[in-house]
């Protein structure tokens, strides 16, 4: 069948839709797991959710790694549906656990470490965040460019287990005096 560029066009405005679509519901399904996480008593079961939602994180990176592997769709029957059908889900998933934490996190540390300048943290856990966040985003298009998806979603992956141990190491005190409070 010779390429078409009608074809070509129709077929990437559905994925760019599957996509997109897929990265909002992550994100509305992020915050309802956040407003579940918000009314939890346990700090026990606080901490249960904050490093399954880690592990999830980086299993589905590491599910877009798998999806970036050049010539992945032969190994699946050469259906590259199958492959962007997973690429959408991994990346609804990954919106879904970025979104919890994104909304929650920085918000209870403010309010529970910094009481009196809940604002200024926010503000100042927000500029670091994105600091870190610049710096990474650096270093991944630099190993996208050099050497390709699956590499580029390696580095995600590793990033999101190095930042889940840290977060969950680091969030726990903020839990028990949030309880406290």
């Amino acid at each position: 069948m010779p390429f078409s560029f009608d074809s070509f066009h129709r077929s990437a405005g559905t994925t760019a839709a599957g996509l997109t679509s897929s990265v909002t519901i992550g994100f509305v399904l992020g915050l309802s797991q956040g407003n579940i996480f918000s009314k939890m008593e346990s700090i026990k079961g606080k901490m249960n959710m904050i490093k399954q939602s880690y592990v999830v994180s980086v299993l589905s990176t590491l599910g877009l790694a798998l999806c970036g592997i050049k010539g992945i769709s032969k190994l699946v029957g050469g259906n590259s549906n199958l492959v962007v059908a997973a690429i959408t889900i991994f990346s609804g998933i990954i919106a879904s656990t970025v979104s919890f934490q994104f909304y929650q996190f920085p918000n209870l540390v403010s309010a529970t470490v910094f009481p009196e300048s809940s604002a200024v943290a926010l503000s100042l856990l927000d500029a670091v965040g994105f600091f870190v966040t610049a710096g990474v985003l650096g270093v991944n298009s630099r190993l996208l460019g050099n050497f390709g998806w699956f590499t580029s979603w390696a580095f995600m992956a590793a990033i999101f287990g190095v930042g889940g141990a840290i977060m969950t190491r680091s969030i726990q005190p903020v839990l028990i005096q949030a309880k406290k409070n």
